[in-house]
């Protein structure tokens, strides 16, 4: 499954003209090494400390001897301190490994999905969220007001910040919900530890302009979703009465600027906009002025079925990478290729990419609290209030332990601590089980920590060496004109573990 790179201390046949020469006494390679080539150089990786050295390929293609009769002493002091060669005698690599999987355990919620309603009047045809008619449902105050309340209790991280989404369905269509959230998370009610943020998912259909001033008082981040021009958006996302569901959406959008709202957009990639997508994204973009973009490579499934609008992932991956590209022309923080990006330039493992592994809260209707929105149409791991496991219920330790360190297929790949473990429901979807894999996801994560490896040795211009160790200040040059600032993230909590740069000793 590991299409471009292979684990140095295992080569394959394919990789027989690796040469490996063998580490001075008293070291050997770290098992968690990985190659990549390209061209005259090869990348070595270590995923566990995200750590990264380019070297030219002769160093590993002849004499097996030949690489420490070149290196310089300060270039393999900083391979031993980088841990790409570890003592014979200590095993290393599984402790710093199970430090992961602990860091992974540790997390504590801070991030709360809130359904007000799963009723919509649009009918997108990708949507698995929307129900039939007759199981629609809606909030009432005494839930949001008893759900908060649950929330708040088990948020008790006063260190971290909570972010609250608000979601749908159309959460337009039960505005009073949303008015009384904003309420109940005043900072004056105290009922949160920590700093609230507020951030709401919307197509624009039923958007006013006394709505867009409530949600610009709190400073609310109002996502707006929107898959290209008209002509391509309308086909899919489809408005009632005729209507015009990119119309509607340009109209929310700019009653939401007028208001002064920070707004981003959500762009769906699939096969209704994918052969033109970056003359649809530069038509966004020089249209809507925004504070941040998602770029949503992956569709859920319908029921059982694939979704009909999900692209291969060779094409999601190209207009993925080449969509990050023109927003980072545009200065623009693009939420799903910095979720990637951040780990990597700043060697922060993401080991949940996905916070419902323990981190996430999601409140529904009926009074229900679970772990994935996801999974919420089906009603799977959703419980009354009271009901909802603790610690050391056996479904809450299900969920915690869906890592990317910890599951068994993701603890064995390159792209273990910047994938995260992707989509956790897609993966349940593929394989019937939490703790499996997507294999398209999985061809889509390691094809894209290969280009963010080569993009980053393409940006660095003088490397006059064999041999060459990126600085962090050489990875954010992946950034480009991209200043990172929390007012232009709608999520702060994050979905990746706050391990810290992992360049020391264990």
């Amino acid at each position: 499954m590991h299409y471009d790179f292979f684990r140095l201390n295992e080569l394959p046949e394919a990789a027989a003209q690796f040469k490996i020469p063998p580490p001075p006494h008293p070291y050997k390679w770290s098992d968690n090494v990985w190659i990549a080539e390209n061209g005259d150089w090869l990348a070595l990786y270590r995923p566990l400390n995200l750590g990264l050295i380019f070297f030219h390929r002769k160093y590993f293609t002849g004499s097996p001897h030949s690489l420490w009769n070149y290196v310089p002493d300060r270039m393999l002091d900083r391979m031993i301190t980088e841990r790409f060669l570890i003592p014979h005698i200590e095993d290393m690599d599984t402790l710093e490994h199970n430090r992961l999987i602990e860091d992974a355990r540790e997390g504590t919620f801070r991030f709360i999905c809130v359904i007000p309603t799963n009723a919509c009047d649009m009918k997108c045809a990708y949507c698995h969220q929307r129900p039939p008619k007759s199981k629609e449902a809606a909030m009432t105050l005494a839930e949001i007001e008893s759900g908060l309340d649950k929330c708040a209790r088990l948020c008790d991280d006063a260190a971290k910040p909570v972010d609250i989404l608000l979601y749908g369905g159309e959460p337009l269509n039960a505005f009073h919900i949303t008015e009384k959230i904003l309420k109940l998370t005043e900072k004056s009610r105290g009922l949160f530890k920590s700093e609230v943020r507020l951030s709401f998912t919307t197509s624009g259909l039923g958007m006013t302009s006394e709505r867009a001033e409530t949600l610009a008082r709190r400073n609310v981040f109002v996502i707006v979703s929107i898959d290209g021009p008209p002509e391509c958006n309308d086909k899919v996302r489809i408005a009632p009465n005729r209507e015009s569901a990119f119309s509607e959406a340009e109209k929310a959008y700019f009653l939401l600027k007028e208001c002064g709202c920070r707004t981003g957009l959500s762009v769906t990639i699939g096969r209704h906009n994918i052969h033109k997508f970056t003359r649809n994204l530069e038509y966004l973009l020089d249209r809507f002025p925004a504070n941040d973009i998602g770029l949503n490579a992956f569709l859920h499934p319908l029921d059982s079925r694939p979704n009909p609008f999900q692209a291969s992932w060779e094409e999601a991956f190209r207009a993925f990478t080449e969509g990050f590209i023109i927003t980072t022309e545009y200065g623009l923080y693009a939420e799903q290729p910095f979720r990637r990006l951040k780990p990597f330039v700043f060697r922060q493992p993401l080991l949940k990419d996905c916070s419902s592994p323990g981190e996430r809260l999601v409140l529904t209707p009926g009074g229900k609290l679970g772990f994935c929105d996801s999974c919420y149409p089906e009603n799977r791991y959703f419980y009354p209030l009271d009901s909802f496991p603790g610690r050391d219920n056996p479904d809450y330790q299900l969920w915690a332990g869906l890592s990317s360190p910890e599951m068994p297929f993701c603890r064995e790949c390159p792209a273990m601590t910047v994938c995260g473990g992707a989509c956790r429901f897609d993966a349940y979807k593929a394989s019937g089980k939490l703790d499996g894999v997507d294999p398209q996801r999985c061809k889509f994560e390691i094809a894209l920590l290969y280009w963010m490896i080569w993009r980053l040795f393409d940006c660095i211009s003088d490397i006059n060496e064999p041999y060459f160790f990126p600085e962090e200040s050489d990875r954010k040059l992946l950034f480009r004109n991209v200043v990172l600032d929390s007012d232009n993230q709608p999520f702060t909590a994050g979905s990746y573990s706050d391990t810290k740069n992992l360049t020391k000793n264990i």
